[in-house]
């Protein structure tokens, strides 16, 4: 059976990439959780999706801006979800020191702004990952797979990683990986079907399918073989686990 990763954390319950995402993941049981980290103006590594921040005034401004007071100052509360008013973007310290505490493992994606290369993430992000010592319980994926891991593989071997798709690719992502020591493939679900996953499997190529949140869908992925869903509703995943 796949092992069920909450997308986000538990983002079909809680507002995504929080805390309370997070822990409410681990309440459900799950095998691990997904976030996306972005690397700030002052080099701060947070817990975001978007590069864009849209206030609820209204007001936008991109994320690389903010530093690590203001960032802090951003509400995570929104109309789906409007009593979380005192959470926060969590810092990639603040996360990393919650999994201390428990067995989850993590699939880091990395956020990159090509307009920005001078700051390269991983250079932020790695240090704080070997600090913490996570490398034997995490796999770190990029859609910038191209550009972010084949950089990662060349400083920290030790580290799975997957190459982040959601379109047809224009090459075989499965020999791509391989040829470029990259351990998984991280499409979208709908673009898989049972001979990807076995074409990978016959590589040693993991196949970890995003964003899976029907019971259909699950059961599909599931009789594909793949190694991981991704899922909004890690909820679902657990029941369908447990039969």
């Amino acid at each position: 059976m796949p092992k069920i990763v909450a997308h986000r954390g538990a983002s079909a319950e809680k507002p995504e990439n929080t805390m309370s995402a997070f822990r409410r993941a681990q309440e459900l049981g799950v095998f691990g959780i997904e976030l996306d980290v972005h690397v700030l103006e002052d080099k701060t590594c947070v817990v975001f999706h978007d590069s864009k921040m849209i206030h609820p005034d209204g007001t936008e401004k991109s994320i690389y801006f903010f530093n690590r007071k203001t960032i802090k100052e951003f509400p995570v509360s929104n109309k789906e979800f409007p009593l979380y008013d005192t959470e926060t973007i969590p810092y990639l310290e603040e996360v990393l020191d919650f999994l201390k505490g428990n067995n989850l493992f993590l699939d880091l994606e990395i956020k990159y702004n090509a307009n920005m290369s001078y700051r390269r993430p991983e250079d932020f992000i790695m240090p704080l990952l070997e600090e913490y010592r996570f490398q034997n319980r995490m796999i770190i994926s990029s859609f910038d797979y191209e550009e972010i891991l084949p950089a990662i593989k060349r400083k920290w071997p030790e580290y799975k990683l997957g190459a982040m798709y959601g379109k047809t690719p224009e090459k075989d992502m499965v020999l791509w990986s391989k040829e470029n020591g990259i351990d998984a493939i991280h499409p979208r679900f709908s673009l898989l079907d049972k001979d990807i996953v076995e074409h990978a499997h016959r590589h040693n190529i993991l196949v970890n399918a995003w964003t899976v949140n029907t019971l259909e869908d699950m059961r599909q992925m599931t009789e594909f073989g793949v190694d991981m869903m991704i899922t909004d509703n890690p909820a679902l995943g657990q029941q369908l686990l447990k039969g």
